[in-house]
C-alpha cells in the first residue's frame, strides 16, 4: 500500500485532484481530496471554499454553508464564500440570509453582477418585486446586453402585474438573442395574462421549437389552446408539461 503523500506536495496534489474531480462532476471524490487537505492543513482557506463548492453542487447545502462559514471566518474579505453561501441559502429558501450575503459581496465588489442577479432572485422569491427589479437594473447599468437580467426583470414586472413592461424586457432579450427560449416562453406567459391567447401560443411555439424540454411553454400554450376551444391540444400540452416535471 502506498503511503499518503504529506507536506506541501501532498496538499498541492490533493487540491489539483479535488479540482479535477469537481470539474468532472464527481463531487464525492472531490470532497474526499479536500478532506485530506484539511486533515493536513486545518486552516487551508481554499480547501474549505472548494469543499463547500463541491457540497453545494452536490446539493448538500447545509454542509456547504458550514464550510463557507469557516472560509469566511478565516478571511472575511474573501468574497467567493459569501456568494456561494448566499446561493446555498437561496436553495434552502432562507432568502434573508441569502440577501445579507449578496449585500456583503457587493460591499466588497460593487460591480459583481452575479451578486446582483442572485439578490434579485432572492427578493423576487420573497415577493419584493421592486427590490428585485432594482437589482436587475444594477446589472443592466453594468452590462446593457445581459439577456438573463432582462428576462428576470421581465418576470418580476409580470409578477407585479405589469405585463406590458414585462413584454418590453422580453422583446429586448429576444433582439439580443433570438434563440433564447426562456424569453419566448416568458413573453408567451405575459401575453396569456393579458388575455392575448394567440400571441401566447405563437411565443410558446417558438420557445418549444428552440427548446423542446421547456415545461412552462407547454403549460402556457395548453392553457391558451383551451381558451380558444382546443381541448385536445390542451390535454396534449398539459401532459407534456407534467412529463417534463412541472407540478400542476
Amino acid at each position: 500500500m502506498r503511503e499518503p503523500i504529506r507536506g506541501f506536495d501532498g496538499i498541492d496534489a490533493c487540491m489539483r485532484r479535488g479540482l479535477a474531480h469537481h470539474q468532472r462532476g464527481d463531487y464525492d471524490s472531490a470532497i474526499a481530496n479536500y478532506d485530506m487537505v484539511i486533515s493536513m492543513a486545518p486552516d487551508h482557506l481554499v480547501a474549505y471554499f472548494s469543499r463547500g463548492s463541491s457540497y453545494h453542487f452536490a446539493g448538500d447545502y447545509e454542509r456547504a454553508i458550514a464550510d463557507f462559514d469557516i472560509a469566511i471566518f478565516l478571511n472575511p474579505q474573501f468574497g467567493g464564500p459569501y456568494i456561494f453561501r448566499g446561493m446555498s441559502y437561496f436553495y434552502i429558501k432562507q432568502y434573508d440570509h441569502a440577501i445579507s450575503d449578496f449585500d456583503t459581496v457587493l460591499s466588497l465588489r460593487p460591480d459583481d453582477t452575479a451578486a446582483y442577479f442572485w439578490r434579485g432572485l432572492s427578493y423576487a422569491e420573497k415577493g419584493d418585486y421592486d427590490l428585485a427589479i432594482s437589482s436587475f437594473d444594477s446589472i443592466l447599468r453594468i452590462n446593457p446586453k445581459d439577456t438573463t437580467a432582462y428576462v428576470n426583470r421581465g418576470v418580476a414586472y409580470s409578477r407585479k402585474g405589469e405585463q406590458d413592461r414585462a413584454i418590453a424586457d422580453y422583446d429586448i432579450a429576444i433582439r439580443l438573442d433570438p434563440d433564447l427560449a426562456a424569453a419566448y416562453s416568458s413573453r408567451g406567459r405575459a401575453y396569456s395574462l393579458k388575455g392575448d391567447w394567440r400571441q401566447a401560443i405563437v411565443n410558446c411555439d417558438m420557445a418549444i421549437l428552440i427548446d423542446p424540454n421547456i415545461a412552462q411553454a407547454y403549460f402556457v400554450r395548453g392553457s391558451a389552446r383551451r381558451k380558444l376551444g382546443d381541448e385536445i391540444g390542451y390535454m396534449q400540452d398539459i401532459r407534456m408539461a407534467m412529463n417534463l416535471g412541472l407540478d400542476i
